[in-house]
């Protein structure tokens, strides 16, 4: 279990999980209407654990890397954790790829927030009144129901799908719902918009293709949307 990612504020020290220099269950995540960290130490949340699971320190990606670079049965080892760590197994297995996929040019761009996380709500603010944009938010009273308004708020975003070709999704349950109702199973990654906002492209059930960014709710500063529906709209035929 490796959940740090230092690059986006993330560090685990001594096992306790700090979001940008706070343990995480006095940060917003305490606040979350969902999931609420209520614990900063990472063995708290696996109370049936073996010996078998290694919680792994980190206060930098080189840190990181070294760590996983470390372990000799990495092909017999389930992993888990955020960015950090897949950038630290790509570090160690990837190859040189000279095959760079291309981001298409995106018409329309849906994006759904389905994070109560204040960050979330401030990216949306920058982003209402860009051109190429449509956005869901799920209600702020969404804790006295959050089920029926996840449910609720994928199936608006359903109505959108078919007229949009970049959709991009804050808090994971909402994009994994979004992805189940389309119909894909699996998507190419093809770089990340920032540190644990990547950036991926799949073939839906008819053929046609759909760019996709995935951003955790508290991921990134108050520009990130704003950022991100910039990048598919000018990078046509551009690789990263």
């Amino acid at each position: 279990m490796a959940p740090a990612c230092p690059e986006a504020g993330r560090i685990t020290a001594g096992g306790v999980q700090h979001v940008n220099g706070v343990p995480v269950c006095q940060s917003s995540y305490a606040d979350d209407l969902v999931h609420p960290a209520t614990t900063s130490r990472n063995a708290d949340l696996l109370p049936y654990a073996s010996a078998d699971v290694t919680i792994l320190d980190a206060v930098t990606q080189k840190e990181l890397n070294q760590k996983v670079a470390a372990v000799e049965d990495v092909e017999d080892t389930l992993w888990v954790g955020s960015p950090g760590v897949a950038i630290a197994l790509a570090n160690r297995f990837a190859q040189a790829r000279s095959d760079k996929l291309a981001i298409r040019m995106c018409n329309s761009i849906l994006i759904v927030v389905g994070s109560a996380n204040p960050v979330s709500r401030r990216q949306l603010t920058q982003v209402m009144q860009h051109p190429h944009t449509t956005y869901l938010m799920i209600p702020k009273d969404r804790v006295t129901a959050p089920a029926q308004s996840l449910s609720d708020l994928v199936e608006q975003a359903m109505d959108h799908f078919g007229e949009c070709d970049t959709v991009i999704a804050t808090g994971g349950d909402k994009m994994e719902a979004a992805l189940n109702l389309l119909g894909i199973c699996q998507f190419s990654l093809v770089g990340e918009l920032e540190h644990g906002f990547p950036l991926a492209i799949a073939t839906l059930p008819n053929g046609s293709l759909l760019t996709l960014g995935m951003k955790a709710g508290g991921f990134g500063v108050d520009t990130t949307l704003l950022h991100a529906v910039d990048v598919p709209c000018t990078r046509k035929g551009k690789a990263i």
